[in-house]
């Protein structure tokens, strides 16, 4: 039995991933970074306006669902987003 010895590349040919492929996943990936760092600080801005259950409740979520904890917090965790959505406005009194 012969052992296959690993054979490295011609000189000067260089092993490179297509541009377009290394830039879809580095979109991909910005895609879930920045929500979730934008989720984590505004979780942490709104912390006066949360029960320390809650708080760390939401942090649970944005951390460990990455694409849909930030989208839940936007949507529906926020405080002043929450009270907007429970506390219905009469549009006859503004004037």
């Amino acid at each position: 039995m012969s052992v296959i010895e690993f054979q490295p590349p011609v000189a000067g040919a260089e092993l490179v991933l297509p541009p377009l492929y290394d830039a879809v996943w580095s979109m991909a990936a910005l895609i879930v970074v920045i929500p979730l760092v934008c989720a984590i600080v505004s979780i942490s801005r709104h912390r006066d306006g949360l029960p320390s259950l809650a708080l760390v409740g939401w942090l649970l979520l944005v951390v460990f669902l990455q694409v849909v904890g930030p989208l839940l917090w936007f949507l529906i965790g926020r405080p002043h987003t929450r009270d907007r959505l429970l506390v219905p406005t009469n549009t006859s009194e503004r004037r």
